[in-house]
């Protein structure tokens, strides 16, 4: 009986995500401020730190990932844990490639917060290149400066825990929240602009693109609406920008939903969710 319960034990032991991962050496992500990078030298330090010692228990002889933000990778050995700080060693560098493939940019409308932090999450794992938060008619929240700053500062970090999870060197960019009508301003920059809205019964991503990913867009921008979606004013402003209105089918989704599938719909179109050789 004690043995057959110790096996049970140690089975559950090697299906943890922290031993599993020891155990099968896969190295874990983390990412580390540039300027703590010195020659062959890197010091890991804050959240970062205290998850690497804490929560997964590594230790000095394993090795692991290192992202800097700018797109640089860095395989490194743990060489000493202390109080606060991790210090490695760099055995080899690897730049992510810049520019592959079309850029896909979520533009998204501010929806309830446990809504927003999923989509967040979701687009940055699927590869956008940057999630634009705007405000428009009918959002239901609309918070104040400082609100604002604590919602932004949460993107980030949700936004380097799915690149850690999704092995993405390259966070996308999230700035900070803007009118409707500001982001469409600035709208100009990008090959193809389109506007999901759940009147258009015409025109649907169905023959939007050309049948070869090469011949497409460079870079897109897809604009989803909040809760309550987009005014007909709202849309007709999108038109005089160079937006192209499109609908999603006959079924009313979810704002969460509707920009999950918008994501990973386009992705797939624009030939971003193919294996790279």
């Amino acid at each position: 009986m004690t043995s057959r319960r110790a096996r049970s034990v140690l089975d559950r032991w090697s299906r943890h995500p922290v031993n599993g991962y020891k155990k099968r050496g896969i190295m874990r992500h983390f990412f580390i401020d540039p300027a703590d990078i010195s020659g062959a030298k890197a010091v890991i330090t804050g959240q970062e730190a205290r998850h690497l010692t804490t929560v997964l228990r590594l230790g000095p002889g394993q090795r692991i990932h290192l992202f800097d933000g700018t797109g640089a990778v860095y395989v490194a050995e743990i060489s000493h844990t202390g109080r606060g700080a991790v210090e490695a060693t760099i055995l080899k560098t690897e730049q992510e490639k810049q520019g592959h493939g079309p850029r896909l940019h979520l533009g998204q409308a501010l929806v309830k917060a446990g809504k927003m932090d999923l989509i967040v999450e979701k687009a940055t794992e699927l590869g956008v290149a940057a999630i634009h938060p705007f405000v428009s008619r009918y959002c239901a929240i609309r918070p104040g400066a400082e609100q604002q700053q604590r919602r932004l500062e949460r993107w980030r970090r949700i936004t380097r825990a799915a690149c850690k999870q999704c092995n993405r060197p390259l966070p996308p960019d999230c700035p900070a929240p803007v009118p409707l009508d500001q982001l469409l301003a600035t709208a100009r920059e990008y090959d193809l602009k389109i506007i999901f809205w759940e009147e258009e019964k015409s025109r649907s991503l169905t023959g939007l693109f050309p049948g070869a990913a090469k011949t497409g867009p460079l870079s897109l921008l897809a604009l989803v609406g909040p809760e309550g979606g987009f005014s007909e004013q709202e849309v007709l402003q999108a038109i005089a920008a160079g937006f192209i209105p499109v609908g999603l089918g006959r079924r009313l989704l979810r704002a969460e939903t509707a920009s999950l599938a918008v994501v990973a719909i386009l992705q797939y179109l624009l030939g971003n969710l193919e294996q790279q050789s």
